[in-house]
């Protein structure tokens, strides 16, 4: 199951947990601009990352 909200219009966060396995995730995104992203997570694996974003027509 994953919980989802925007609390800003450049502030997203996620909580999932899982049903059938252990597993709980936590990711937290903040738009910089309209291109970059900066993006941190917990869970298994945690980190951070800076998102760029690349829109093809």
């Amino acid at each position: 199951m994953v919980l989802r909200r925007y609390l800003s219009p450049r502030l997203y966060v996620s909580y999932g947990v899982g049903l059938f396995e252990r597993f709980n995730a936590f990711v937290l995104r903040y738009r910089l601009s309209t291109l970059w992203s900066l993006e941190a997570r917990s869970g298994l694996q945690s980190g951070a990352d800076l998102l760029y974003e690349l829109e093809s027509h």
